[in-house]
């Protein structure tokens, strides 16, 4: 919407990584260190809304704002992803979990066709799954324990 519809630069996209940054860091201070008064359920959802929103931006600021491969969305908005998944799994946020694996799985998917096609994408779809797979296995050996 900035780039096309506003007509603005590709680097207004780093406003908007900002802007979002701000809101998951304000989310994460109600959940954590808000005054009880100012806590609400409704905040780990909103989490997870922001892990959303991050895969179209994120992936838009690597191949637009810094003009980069495939490689850097993995990066950026995988990265994110795992460390989302890592939080949802601390908290038991079955929401983040879902957002954080669709962080991981969608610039996987883009990376594997664009550099391999379809026989590529189909392999990175078969390897995402069995890594979430075994970790949802794990998660339920530490339910148990």
């Amino acid at each position: 919407t900035a780039v096309e519809t506003l007509s603005l630069s590709d680097d207004s996209l780093l406003a908007i990584d900002t802007w979002l940054a701000l809101c998951v860091a304000l989310t994460l201070w109600g959940v954590h260190r808000a005054p009880e008064g100012l806590r609400r359920g409704w905040f780990a959802g909103l989490i997870a809304y922001e892990a959303f929103a991050w895969i179209p931006l994120g992936m838009g600021t690597s191949l637009e704002t810094f003009n980069g491969p495939p490689e850097l969305g993995v990066v950026l908005v995988g990265g994110v992803g795992v460390a989302a998944f890592v939080y949802a799994e601390r908290l038991r946020l079955r929401g983040l979990m879902a957002a954080a694996a669709l962080c991981f799985i969608v610039p996987v998917w883009w990376w594997a066709v664009d550099r391999a096609g379809a026989i590529g994408g189909v392999g990175a779809l078969v390897l995402t799954a069995a890594f979430l797979f075994w970790a949802s296995g794990r998660r339920g050996k530490l339910d148990e324990a």
